[in-house]
């Protein structure tokens, strides 16, 4: 049996602190079984997500909040 890679992520930043208000991270996720296209923004009581989608490649900023 072979393997396939079809879905990939990596974490690009992950800036945080316990001491500040929240943190940021930066995702680049590769997903051949996802293709869109187009920018979302992804409100949440523990996050702010924004991601910017070109084919199977996804770019995510997210700001979380510190609870």
């Amino acid at each position: 049996m072979r393997a396939t890679w079809y879905h990939a992520q990596w974490p690009l930043l992950d800036v945080g602190d316990a001491q500040r208000d929240g943190s940021v991270s930066v995702f680049l996720d590769y997903n051949l079984g996802s293709w869109t296209f187009g920018v979302r923004f992804e409100p949440d009581p523990c996050w702010y997500d924004i991601n910017l989608d070109l084919g199977p490649f996804s770019l995510s900023a997210i700001y979380w909040r510190k609870p």
